[in-house]
């Protein structure tokens, strides 16, 4: 995510600031029971100038030529590229069978590596967390809370699902880009994203309830909506006002959105204050229950790295140490 000069999630008419923690607590509420069997990804932002971009299309910025580098031809090359490396390196595999390209993507998105998958998450306080957190130095910028809404979305998992009689890791290693060729067909196809849903999850995608959004590179989307390369819905903004019903304190009020494919909830700096000492102890929200690994032991260390000192029991002689004297020099034993 690249900072901007504005921010475009107000300015676009898909953002809505609340005004405090309760506010942004019922906003959550009412778009979660918007629409009954609508669902809903969430992504949390430290800070709302931000715009959502995978780490792909920001690696293509930086090295891509040219003045317009935002193309599928050159994604799906950066792509490739990536794979190749990463099995030559030894990894996606299972024993001695290669994992699918989209397996293995996920697990380089969790290792930060540049890939078209954009993190988010089937729970929204996970998401809240996120935008919240202390430790990204963003304690005095406004965050940003972002719900998608994925209801009509195609789901491609990261391993397919194949009938029982041809479930074989030999059916999966002979075409291990299959799935992920035939997402980005169908997205270039449909110009719209697709949602991942990690068949294989380690212990940090199983606490997060981590999912992801991908899609064909889309170069000419709307650049006012924060979303670069990602084309949720052709519908006009919703805009303040009818936002502004939707999260009215009182019940809805005539006029509210009936469905709402994207919003951006902008959070004020002293709300991401007031919010974080709940997040904890009522959702169940800290680092670490969403990093419960490595990893987020280090984090923890990084932030609160302890104070070594010798405990003063362990310093002082002990009763025994006075009361024992020493045999003389000469003594045989």
């Amino acid at each position: 995510m690249s900072p901007a000069t504005r921010n475009h999630w107000l300015s676009s008419g898909w953002g809505y600031r609340p005004n405090g923690q309760d506010a942004l607590l019922r906003a959550i509420t009412r778009i979660g029971s918007l629409q009954a069997g609508r669902r809903y990804v969430w992504r949390g932002v430290a800070d709302a100038t931000w715009r959502v971009q995978s780490s792909l299309w920001r690696h293509l910025d930086k090295h891509a030529p040219g003045d317009a580098p935002y193309s599928e031809q050159l994604a799906r090359a950066a792509e490739r590229d990536a794979l190749r490396r990463a099995r030559e390196w030894g990894l996606g595999l299972h024993g001695a069978t290669h994992l699918p390209d989209l397996q293995l993507l996920a697990s380089l998105q969790h290792h930060s590596l540049p890939t078209r998958l954009l993190d988010v998450t089937a729970n929204p306080y996970t998401a809240l967390w996120f935008a919240c957190a202390s430790d990204l130095g963003r304690d005095n910028v406004a965050g940003a809370l972002l719900a998608f809404d994925v209801t009509d979305l195609p789901v491609q998992r990261t391993i397919p699902l194949l009938p029982a009689e041809v479930m074989t890791w030999a059916a999966l290693e002979s075409t291990p880009s299959s799935n992920l060729l035939a997402a980005l067909e169908a997205s270039t196809d449909s110009r719209r994203p697709f949602l991942v849903e990690p068949t294989v999850r380690d212990d940090r995608m199983a606490a997060q309830e981590g999912l992801f959004l991908a899609s064909a590179f889309i170069p000419d989307t709307d650049p006012d909506t924060g979303l670069d390369g990602l084309e949720l819905t052709h519908e006009a903004a919703p805009g303040h006002d009818r936002l502004g019903k939707l999260f009215a304190p009182t019940e809805r009020g005539r006029g509210a959105p009936h469905q709402l494919p994207f919003c951006a909830l902008v959070i004020k700096p002293r709300t991401k204050k007031a919010v974080r000492g709940h997040l904890a102890g009522t959702y169940a929200r800290d680092l670490k229950r969403l990093f419960p690994d490595i990893g987020g032991l280090a984090q923890d260390f990084g932030q609160d790295p302890g104070v070594v000192t010798i405990p003063a029991t362990e310093t002082a002689p002990s009763d025994e140490t006075k009361a024992t004297p020493r045999p003389p020099v000469d003594d045989p034993s």
